[in-house]
């Protein structure tokens, strides 16, 4: 996995759900946006 992508991950609080985000990033190679998006979508609904 490339530098970019783990470091955007890791800055994911929640841990079940960074540990969810990085077992589909493993799975299938996403891209940086694929990976950004259910962030932002998450982020927002946190709000």
């Amino acid at each position: 996995m490339e530098y970019t992508k783990a470091k955007t991950i890791a800055r994911v609080h929640d841990e079940q759900f960074r540990e969810e985000l990085l077992e589909e990033a493993i799975a299938q190679p996403l891209s940086l946006s694929k990976i950004k998006e259910p962030i932002r979508q998450y982020q927002a609904e946190q709000q």
